[in-house]
């Protein structure tokens, strides 16, 4: 039996959340299931060819590796690892997923894995010329989606390509966003935050970006959203929000921003106002 065909002997002994393609007709059985048509959509319309790809979130590398085969000269695959109770330690002491590394080693692929970074602290990566970001899955999981973006844009360069996917709101023009803390989005607690489409275009277009694609919408489900128990609050009955994923391709800019009187520090740069 092949090196090959003994590692992939292994990749039934793991959970999967996605389904990543190893090759040969092998696909890893996430719990998700098939890879989002959307971002593969999205995917589409970018030439990845002898480009700069950093992936914001890889977790088990689906769309890292997608942009490697496409022929990304370069993917720098982050997360950050640090309390999630499927992450072992690895030879370096960093907690990474099995899942991803054994997915990267049976591919023989070239992405870089650093499982240890934040995408608040991207800039620390040193890098500011990455040609295409992959920011899927994310920014719904994050406290502070708008230092998360400014920071994305920081490590672009100008006319760069910023790929966003995950859930809004759907039905309203209105831009605002639902916080979850007490509340509970889809039984997990690491939702904090889900826009109306009109707030996530201008999330990303108030951090330089411009709005270049959206996809058509595409019904996750009806989410039934209970109260927790908080001390001191009585409990309320739940509600449900209509939540619907979109997929966003935005270029990013250097211009002058007549919405914005006082850009913030880390992106006075990209303000020629």
């Amino acid at each position: 039996m092949s090196t090959r065909d003994t590692l992939i002997e292994e990749v039934v002994r793991h959970e999967w959340l996605y389904s990543v393609d190893l090759g040969g007709g092998v696909i890893t059985p996430g719990r998700f299931g098939p890879p989002n048509p959307q971002i593969k959509e999205a995917f589409g319309q970018v030439d990845f060819g002898g480009k700069q790809v950093l992936d914001v979130g890889c977790f088990e590398g689906q769309w890292s590796f997608e942009a490697e085969k496409r022929g990304a000269a370069s993917v720098l695959a982050t997360d950050y690892l640090v309390s999630d109770p499927r992450a072992r330690p690895s030879e370096r002491g960093v907690k990474e997923l099995p899942t991803f590394r054994l997915a990267h080693t049976i591919l023989g692929s070239r992405v870089e894995y650093r499982p240890d970074v934040s995408v608040y602290d991207v800039t620390r990566l040193d890098r500011h010329d990455f040609d295409v970001v992959v920011f899927c899955g994310v920014y719904y999981h994050l406290k502070h989606p708008l230092l998360a973006l400014s920071r994305l844009r920081q490590v672009v360069r100008d006319g760069g390509t910023l790929i966003v996917e995950g859930p809004v709101i759907e039905g309203s023009r209105e831009p605002y966003a639902r916080f979850f803390y007490h509340d509970v989005l889809a039984e997990d607690r690491s939702n904090w935050w889900v826009p109306t489409l009109s707030c996530l275009l201008e999330w990303i277009e108030c951090c330089y970006f411009e709005v270049v694609r959206v996809s058509g919408a595409t019904l996750q489900e009806v989410r039934s959203v209970g109260a927790a128990e908080a001390p001191g609050r009585r409990p309320v009955a739940g509600r449900t929000e209509k939540i619907v994923r979109h997929t966003v391709l935005a270029r990013a800019v250097t211009r002058k921003d007549p919405y914005c009187v006082l850009p913030d520090e880390d992106l006075e740069r990209f303000d020629r106002g």
